[in-house]
């Protein structure tokens, strides 16, 4: 997978590590794509976990006012600043664009585990648009009526089929105690289905290819895995540990053989095991906010671009490590060096 991705950022880029194609003087590994907000566009990490830096900006066309990569790293969804949408996908001889015709952009937007759908949230509507068949032939499989909740969504998910949005939000009082809860909606049903109370839900993760989702509930510090959402809503699991206080962003590996949770509050991201325990934590000097997958395995981007970096997980190690990726401000700059960190938990 590495090397395929090598090779298709190389042609991009025009860095050459492929037969035919010229050669550089950066040439080696890479972990996969970011974007970038400041260069309005999508860009390279180039190297190895530990020794990485940001590569050129990828030119689609247009500068991006917005972009999301899909987690298997083939495909990005970008909005140009005239608010027009576009899947962008990944080939040797350059980025190829498929216009996703919508009204506005939207508020939000969010892409499924496996990245075969996405949901676009609009605020002034209170609705949902989610978008199937990706990245191929995406097309709008219908949208949701939000207006029948009590507040507007703190956070949402879509799974892989595109069927099932689940919808997290408030219903306390300011003020009050934490008292929330998690929605079920289908795009061929108006009425919503409750399908789990908490205090506060800080984010919503769906498995790859399931109808099992993760909650983060950072007011009780917990990490609730519920089994079969669309039916009966079973609680497999729940992490609860001082290990790790105010969870607010999770994400399952795609063999379903750990879960990942951070807490931007306390500057930790731990690893679980597939049973929702032994978990390994490591503290960083970031603030992490996203657990998005990069091309690497158990390589993730667990912070937005600020100041000049990027902040990465390797967890493929028992002991994990958290690293920094440099932004060169001049995207002709191209070398540079990263300090990792890295620490445990207790099992």
């Amino acid at each position: 997978m590495v090397a395929r991705l090598l090779c298709v950022f190389s042609g991009l880029l025009g860095l050459g590590v492929c037969p035919g194609i010229a050669q550089s003087t950066l040439t080696g590994p890479t972990l996969g794509l970011f974007f970038d907000p400041k260069a309005h566009a999508i860009r390279p990490i180039w190297g190895i976990p530990g020794s990485s830096t940001a590569g050129q900006p990828i030119d689609v066309g247009f500068p991006l006012a917005a972009g999301i990569i899909s987690p298997s790293q083939d495909y990005a969804l970008v909005v140009a600043g005239d608010g027009s949408m576009s899947s962008v996908t990944f080939a040797a001889n350059g980025p190829s664009l498929n216009p996703i015709r919508i009204a506005t952009a939207p508020d939000r937007m969010v892409i499924s585990p496996g990245g075969k759908s996405a949901a676009f949230y609009y605020s002034t509507s209170s609705s949902v648009q989610i978008l199937t068949n990706l990245p191929d032939s995406p097309q709008m499989a219908g949208q949701v009526d939000l207006s029948s909740l009590p507040n507007s969504p703190d956070v949402i998910a879509i799974s892989d089929d595109g069927s099932l949005l689940l919808v997290g939000v408030r219903e306390n009082a300011d003020g009050s105690t934490a008292q929330g809860e998690v929605f079920a909606f289908t795009p061929d049903t108006a009425a919503p289905r409750s399908v789990a109370s908490v205090q506060h839900v800080a984010a919503i993760a769906f498995v790859s290819q399931s109808h099992d989702a993760l909650l983060a509930d950072d007011v009780a510090s917990s990490v609730t895995l519920v089994s079969d959402v669309a039916n009966r809503a079973n609680v497999a699991w729940t992490f609860a540990s001082q290990q790790l206080p105010a969870p607010d962003s999770v994400r399952a590996s795609p063999d379903r053989q750990s879960f990942l949770v951070a807490s931007s509050t306390n500057s930790l991201v731990g690893i679980l095991d597939a049973t929702g325990s032994n978990a390994v934590v490591v503290a960083c000097d970031c603030v992490p906010a996203e657990l998005r997958p990069l091309s690497a395995a158990m390589t993730y981007q667990i912070t937005e671009p600020a100041n000049g970096l990027l902040w990465v997980l390797d967890g493929r190690m028992s002991y994990p490590k958290v690293f920094f990726v440099p932004i060169p401000s001049d995207p002709g700059q191209t070398g540079g060096t990263t300090s990792t960190s890295g620490g445990g938990g207790q099992p």
